[in-house]
C-alpha cells in the first residue's frame, strides 16, 4: 500500500487479506471505505481520527447496517472530526424513501389510466397510445418461456 498517499479508497470484496488493512499506514489521509463493514476496525478508524492520525473518513458500509435514521442509530464515528456516515443502500434516506413513494405512486396511476408499465422491474415495458372509451385488460403471467408466443391456427 502506498505510504505518502492522501485519499485511500477501499472497494474491495471481503476476503481474510482485506480484513487486516492497517491504519497506521496512513498518516494524514483521508479514508473512504465503500466495501464492507468488516475491511476496516471501525473503533480503530474512530482512535485515528479522534487523534488526528487519519484526516478524515468517509464510510457507507457498517458491520451492521443501520435499521433507521433517527435517534435510534449509534456507531463508534458518530462525532469524530471530518467524518461522513451514509448508508450504504442510498434508498434508506428520508428524501430517498419519499422519492421512492412519489415515483411508485405516479407509476401506479400511469398503469390504471394508461396501461402504462414504464420503468417496471422484471416487467415488460410498454406505453400504449390512449383510445377514449376503452378498458385495457392486463393479464400477468407466471414468468414462463413461451407464454406470450404466437400460437398457430390448427
Amino acid at each position: 500500500m502506498p505510504q505518502n498517499a492522501l485519499f485511500i479508497t477501499l472497494l474491495l470484496g471481503l476476503l481474510q487479506i482485506t480484513k487486516a488493512f492497517e491504519l497506521h499506514r496512513s498518516q494524514g489521509s483521508y479514508l473512504i471505505n465503500a466495501s464492507r463493514g468488516t475491511v476496516v476496525d471501525l473503533k480503530a478508524l474512530a482512535r485515528a481520527l479522534n487523534r488526528g492520525h487519519i484526516a478524515g473518513a468517509a464510510v457507507d458500509v457498517f458491520e451492521k447496517e443501520p435499521e433507521k435514521n433517527g435517534p435510534g442509530f449509534q456507531h463508534p464515528l458518530q462525532g469524530c472530526p471530518n467524518t461522513i456516515l451514509t448508508p450504504h443502500i442510498g434508498g434508506s434516506t428520508v428524501e430517498a424513501q419519499a422519492n421512492i413513494g412519489e415515483e411508485v405512486a405516479a407509476a401506479l396511476i400511469k398503469l390504471v389510466n394508461h396501461g402504462a408499465t414504464i420503468n417496471a422491474v422484471n416487467f415488460p415495458n410498454l406505453e400504449l397510445p390512449y383510445h377514449a372509451e376503452c378498458h385495457r385488460i392486463l393479464n400477468i403471467h407466471v414468468n414462463k418461456a413461451g407464454v406470450l408466443r404466437v400460437r398457430e391456427k390448427p
